[in-house]
């Protein structure tokens, strides 16, 4: 996670500095201030993209955690306790995924809403 944080920064740091005007600069025949705001705008529909991908998908494993937690109560109740130990291993990795897709999704959230605050400083 510390590189994925660490490339955020390193992003939202180059597009902070590109939308920021520099005072008596030249302009030369493009405008770096709006490529940047629609650089960061197409990083910020990536990231809302990234963000529903990550919610549906902790969702799809979170389901299946239960699913399995479910199966491993039947099996516990049928006397098959390899089959309940299996199940509940199992449900421990989907549960698992599904907890670090919901971090993710965390961070996906705190990057959106730097993206936001950026863009709004720019006066977009």
């Amino acid at each position: 996670m510390p590189d994925f944080s660490e490339r955020i920064e390193s992003a939202l740091s180059g597009w902070k500095a590109k939308l920021r005007p520099e005072p008596d600069a030249p302009r030369a025949g493009s405008d770096p201030r709006a490529a940047g705001i629609a650089e960061l705008q197409r990083a910020m529909h990536d990231l809302d993209t990234d963000l529903a991908n990550a919610v549906k998908q902790s969702a799809v494993e979170a389901s299946r955690a239960s699913e399995l937690e479910t199966r491993a109560m039947e099996a516990i109740r049928a006397g098959d306790d390899v089959l309940a130990r299996e199940c509940l291993r199992r449900h421990g990795e989907f549960l698992g995924t599904a907890q670090k897709l919901e971090a993710d999704a965390l961070v996906l959230r705190a990057m959106i809403a730097e993206c936001r605050e950026v863009l709004e400083q720019a006066g977009t």
